[in-house]
């Protein structure tokens, strides 16, 4: 679901109090003013929230008080329709709950060194593997180089990419 600029949070706690299962992914970042150490936690990816329900139960909420700002995320493709034209059309984004569960996973992994980007990754090799042993232990998703090490990398359709921190070669598995 997409929300305004800074409003995750209220949404996040006034969803999770209505009862619906949210997925608000944030990092801490470090600032220091005057002399002054100030920490601050940032959204992971500005203006979203994971929200696992369904339309019709979101249609109550959605662009309606007390969060007007709140909205499906769309994706927008093109459709070919009768002779040479065109139509615009969209659709709301929706994350396979395999996926959802890997970002889940993933994020509440307190290691460093581990990445989001919002764009895919174009997998060279498209074997599945499962992490067997360490911090990402029963992760699945492919074997990327990243950074020159050997990590384990999934895309979130629609989101982004993920990929671990160095993970050796013995921890992982064919699946």
């Amino acid at each position: 679901m997409r929300i305004s600029y800074g409003r995750e949070r209220r949404v996040y706690e006034y969803l999770k109090h209505q009862g619906f299962e949210v997925f608000y992914p944030t990092y801490e970042k470090s600032y220091e003013v005057e002399g002054k150490k100030w920490v601050k936690t940032l959204s992971l990816i500005p203006n979203v929230l994971f929200v696992h329900s369904n339309e019709d139960m979101l249609k109550q909420y959605v662009g309606k008080e007390p969060f007007p700002y709140f909205h499906y995320y769309y994706k927008t493709y093109t459709e070919s329709s009768v002779g040479n034209s065109c139509t615009v059309k969209k659709k709301a984004i929706i994350v396979p709950n395999n996926q959802m569960d890997e970002f889940i996973k993933w994020y509440n992994t307190d290691i460093e060194d581990k990445h989001y980007l919002n764009v895919p990754f174009k997998f060279k090799i498209h074997d599945k593997v499962r992490v067997t042993d360490g911090p990402f232990k029963g992760l699945i998703g492919n074997v990327v180089r990243f950074k020159g090490q050997t990590r384990v990398g999934i895309n979130i359709d629609e989101v982004g990419f993920i990929c671990t921190n160095y993970v050796p070669k013995s921890f992982l598995e064919k699946v």
